[in-house]
């Protein structure tokens, strides 16, 4: 929860120079809406050539917005995100619409054209269609247009774009200075210019990740030669890194190439955390000494006891990149990339019992300046008043930074209302705050159980998984100590481990009201 709460920032000023995707790069979007009175509606052949081309889904135009990563839109896509289709098709005996998905591939949907409510309409509908249910095609404008239920229910809205001009526009046009000083352009066309050494080369935006996992840009010299790198978009422009590896052993982020400064602006590309005032308290009681100094120049502050926007801002980039931006190697996931690159990242002076000691254990090869941001997060005081001064902080933008397409499709709602309910159910037990601190306590020597086999009673140590111990174990052993009257659960209630150690850190309640907050907001 804490990463959430910091990740979204603080209220910031819109980019002025950012261009809308709904509509090709540099031109003013269209707003003339074909389903008004006011127009004629088109025959097949005027829809067909409407229709032809390529659309792209608004909700994944949308994500490349928030997360400035191709790579991790595509992830976030649970539908199709682009659907094409062809003037000469379409005025044929088969019709149909081709569709692309970030994951699994292609798909395409026969259509057949209704002549009395003057529209395309889905033909059938079976697993490779562009939705699992029967739908027709409306515009909503000439740019614009949505696949709706036959009942008039929205399905998907899809925005015709020139797709590499506007990833060029929103990710990386504009002009630089690098990091010798002299200066770049890079044009929304996929021009680079400006500079004698890489005049006649070219860029180009990748969409497709099935070898290389991370975003990418082709630099095409004047003989076509090419060569991709990783980037990675900064508040202040973007960096350039090297990509290593094979595809036998896998590709990762190679050396620093160079940072590309912006020269026009475009510094509120992401959204910003504004140094106000906010003061948040700590816990570095563990910090060693001799690595007090660094945090302080990591971080820009000069007093660790209460840290304040600047060292804000460096904690909400990290988890920006890290757990927003990022994912774990065992998958997706804002709770899987917290783990991996939050608590599985903590420096090896955090004792060894508070570290993650289960299969993934040293596996995460951060650099020591990582560790210590890591640290830093893990260690804000969670008291109360802290905690809920972090959540004001973040409410004002929280959808921005989480739009709730986002939060649905990543199953945090789900989540978050099982959390509610858990709570309710732990409350309604008799002295469940004791219970809570003390399984807690036991946990920190807990190593296994015993199991009945075969009349007997036998020691089973705990088999290894990301948090050293099975949840069913740990949820088990929750419930025995709580021992509640069973004829009340039907079932072990979700949540009962993060209750537990929101119990032992006196928080409880306190997270209980954000999350119930954060379930209204997204309600609305």
């Amino acid at each position: 929860m804490l990463s959430m709460l910091l990740a979204c920032g603080g209220p910031s000023e819109k980019n002025k120079n950012k261009e809308e995707l709904s509509s090709p790069a540099g031109e003013a979007p269209k707003t003339e809406n074909y389903s008004s009175a006011s127009s004629p509606e088109p025959d097949r052949e005027g829809f067909s050539k409407m229709l032809d081309g390529l659309w792209y889904d608004s909700e994944y135009i949308k994500m490349i917005q928030t997360t400035y990563s191709v790579l991790e839109a595509g992830r976030e896509a649970e539908t199709v995100i682009s659907c094409g289709f062809d003037k000469e098709a379409l005025m044929g005996d088969n019709p149909y619409a081709g569709g692309a998905s970030a994951h699994e591939g292609g798909y395409m949907a026969r259509l057949t054209w209704d002549e009395k409510g003057n529209y395309f309409k889905s033909a059938s509908v079976d697993q490779n269609s562009l939705t699992d249910e029967p739908f027709k095609i409306i515009f909503n404008t000439d740019q614009e247009i949505s696949l709706k239920s036959m009942d008039g229910r929205t399905i998907q809205t899809f925005k015709k774009v020139e797709m590499p001009d506007a990833l060029n526009n929103i990710l990386l046009a504009g002009s630089y200075k690098m990091e010798d000083g002299t200066n770049i352009s890079f044009t929304p066309k996929g021009e680079i210019k400006g500079h004698p050494k890489y005049e006649g080369y070219g860029y180009e935006i990748v969409e497709d990740f099935f070898d290389i996992h991370m975003d990418q840009v082709r630099v095409v010299n004047p003989d076509r030669k090419t060569q991709v790198f990783h980037y990675e978009v900064v508040e202040d422009g973007f960096v350039l890194y090297e990509i290593t590896g094979s595809m036998g052993e896998g590709f990762h982020r190679g050396s620093f190439v160079n940072k590309f400064t912006s020269l026009d602006g475009r510094k509120n590309l992401i959204t910003d955390v504004e140094e106000d005032n906010i003061s948040v308290k700590t816990n570095y009681f563990d910090l060693p000494e001799d690595e007090i100094e660094t945090l302080k120049k990591i971080l820009k502050d000069d007093d660790l006891e209460v840290v304040e926007g600047a060292s804000i801002k460096t904690m909400k980039d990290y988890l920006k990149k890290t757990v927003f931006g990022g994912r774990s190697p065992f998958g997706p996931g804002l709770k899987s990339a917290y783990f991996w690159n939050v608590y599985n990242a903590l420096p090896e002076f955090v004792a060894k019992k508070e570290r993650h000691q289960g299969y993934y254990s040293g596996q995460n090869e951060s650099n020591f300046r990582e560790k210590l941001i890591a640290y830093s997060i893990y260690r804000l005081d969670r008291s109360p008043e802290n905690v809920k001064k972090l959540f004001d902080y973040a409410k004002p933008v929280l959808m921005e930074i989480f739009p709730p397409t986002s939060y649905e499709r990543s199953g945090i709602d789900r989540k978050l209302k099982q959390l509610i309910n858990s709570y309710k159910m732990l409350s309604e037990i008799d002295g469940y705050a004791q219970k809570l601190s003390d399984t807690y306590t036991a946990l920190d020597t807990m190593t296994g159980k015993f199991i009945n086999v075969d009349g007997q009673e036998v020691f089973r140590k705990f088999e290894n998984s990301a948090y050293g111990f099975s949840v069913y174990d740990l949820n088990e052993f929750i419930m025995k100590k709580l021992n509640p009257d069973m004829d009340r659960f039907q079932s072990i209630p979700a949540g009962l481990s993060f209750w537990m150690r929101r119990n032992y850190e006196g928080n409880m309640d306190e997270v209980y009201s954000i999350l119930r907050e954060i379930d209204e907001i997204y309600s609305r």
